[in-house]
């Protein structure tokens, strides 16, 4: 299921400080899960709920270590993230303008 490395995610664009989780398969509720949170994202919402767990196949999981940067401003990245736990928070031009929670 997973074919990527940590190395894939660093040369997307995305903080080598992210470790991927090989070996970690979803359970049904996790899929449940990321179902419902892209199906909230407009870049998704059209797609049906089999397309959606389709989808859900090539996702993997990752840990992200507290206080990293994933991604910084300006840069490009061809990744999408779904916290599972945990928080993230959005800066824009150095100033904090929003926490992103699990189920964003």
């Amino acid at each position: 299921m997973n074919k990527f490395t940590s190395k894939d995610l660093k040369d997307s664009g995305v903080c080598e400080n992210i470790e991927v989780l090989k070996d970690q398969k979803p359970t049904k509720n996790q899929i449940q899960y990321l179902i419902e949170c892209l199906n909230k994202h407009f870049v998704f919402s059209s797609l049906s709920k089999i397309e959606l767990k389709i989808l859900t196949r090539y996702m993997f999981f990752c840990k992200v270590i507290a206080g990293v940067t994933v991604i910084k401003q300006g840069d490009s990245a061809n990744s999408f993230f779904i916290i599972e736990k945990g928080e993230l928070v959005v800066s824009i031009d150095g100033k904090k303008r929003r926490k992103l929670e699990a189920g964003d």
